[in-house]
């Protein structure tokens, strides 16, 4: 199947599943799993909702053949205000489950109904090639599942953080991203969706460093006109993910 093919199936997919991802973050999700170097691709994603971004990375699953992605949410109020601000206070399991088994890829997809620090002590310990954190926005939580999932992660693998403009996941990346105990490369923005690359056991170059610390400050300071004005700007630096991908 071709990569138009790839999308368009991807599309039909995820239409009438309800969520704030988009098309485009979905698809370049599901480029980087598609284009794992791993044989059996594992993905946690921390945070799912009602299934768009998890049927993004199993249908990359399926189309590979083998894998498996982690889903963990507590589909329903967790007792934080944040959380019922953000997602009400329904619960959304049954809407989830119905989603992934519309798309048909059931087999692939492992869903965790708990919040990522409760689930992350249950987790089986198979490295994980692709880590996606979409769960609380908090400062203290986003901190949490960095600290706690990074661990799990294989020595070679990509990272992917949603909302990278909000203060809480800013916050986290900046206190973390540049830690000097991992490498991270190929900088890539999605709409609201920051890419890297991750190599345990090395160093981030001085110019990616300086891309993704100009990155998050553009970020932090959620300006849409700034933002915009920047953007070319940015495409040049290599932070911006404009061009699709070619898997194989």
């Amino acid at each position: 199947m071709d990569q138009v093919k790839r999308r368009a199936e991807l599309e039909r997919a995820l239409e009438g599943v309800e969520g704030y991802f988009s098309t485009d973050e979905a698809w370049a999700l599901y480029g980087a799993t598609f284009g794992s170097s791993a044989a059996a691709p594992r993905a946690v994603e921390i945070g799912s909702y009602k299934g768009r971004s998890t049927i993004a990375i199993a249908l990359a699953l399926r189309d590979r053949g083998d894998g498996l992605v982690v889903s963990v949410d507590p589909h329903g109020p967790t007792g934080k205000e944040s959380y019922v601000v953000e997602h009400g206070t329904a619960d959304t399991f049954d809407e989830y489950l119905a989603n992934v088994r519309r798309a048909g890829i059931e087999r692939f997809v492992r869903p965790v109904r708990a919040t990522s620090a409760t689930a992350r002590p249950d987790y089986d310990g198979v490295p994980i090639d692709l880590l996606f954190v979409d769960g609380s926005h908090d400062l203290d939580d986003v901190i949490l599942d960095i600290d706690t999932w990074l661990p799990a992660v294989a020595d070679r693998a990509t990272l992917a953080f949603n909302d990278p403009y909000a203060p809480g996941v800013n916050g986290a990346l900046r206190a973390r991203l540049f830690s000097g105990a991992f490498g991270l490369g190929e900088p890539r923005h999605v709409n609201n969706t920051l890419f890297v690359t991750f190599e345990r056991g090395a160093h981030t170059s001085a110019a990616t460093a300086l891309r993704l610390h100009a990155y998050l400050y553009v970020e932090r300071l959620r300006f849409r006109m700034l933002k915009l004005a920047l953007r070319g700007l940015f495409e040049v630096l290599g932070v911006v993910y404009v061009p699709e991908r070619r898997y194989r």
